[in-house]
C-alpha cells in the first residue's frame, strides 16, 4: 500500500515539474535563450567572471559553457574584458542589458502558477 502511494506522489510531482519546465522554457524562448544560458547569466550577474568557474558551479560542461557565452555575447548581454595583469586571460562581465534581461527573467519565474 505505502508503495503504491509513494508511486502516486511521484508521478503528480513529476508532471507538475514537467509543467513548471515548459513554462519556464517559454519564458526564455522569448528572448532567444535556453535554460543554459540563463544558467550561465546568472553565475555572471553573481559575479563569477571566469568561464572555468562557471562550468564548476553550473555542473556543465566547457562546450555548453562556451554555446552559451558565444549566444549571449550575440544578444549583447555579456562582454569579454583582458585582464590587465594578464594579457592573454579574459574575464566575462554582464552587461547592463544583460542585468536588466536577467532581473525580468527573474520576475517572470517567480510570477509562474502551476
Amino acid at each position: 500500500m505505502g508503495n503504491s502511494m509513494q508511486l502516486e506522489q511521484y508521478l503528480v510531482v513529476s508532471k507538475e515539474l514537467r509543467q513548471y519546465q515548459r513554462k519556464i522554457k517559454d519564458s526564455f524562448k522569448l528572448y532567444q535563450l535556453s535554460h543554459i544560458d540563463f544558467e550561465v547569466l546568472h553565475y555572471l550577474y553573481e559575479g563569477i567572471t571566469q568561464p572555468s568557474l562557471i562550468v564548476n558551479e553550473a555542473v556543465l560542461n566547457k562546450p555548453q559553457i562556451t554555446r552559451s557565452l558565444r549566444c549571449l555575447e550575440e544578444l549583447n548581454l555579456i562582454e569579454y574584458d583582458l585582464v590587465e595583469h594578464d594579457r592573454r586571460a579574459r574575464v566575462v562581465k554582464i552587461t547592463n542589458k544583460g542585468k536588466r534581461l536577467y532581473a525580468q527573467l527573474v520576475q517572470s519565474i517567480k510570477s509562474i502558477n502551476l
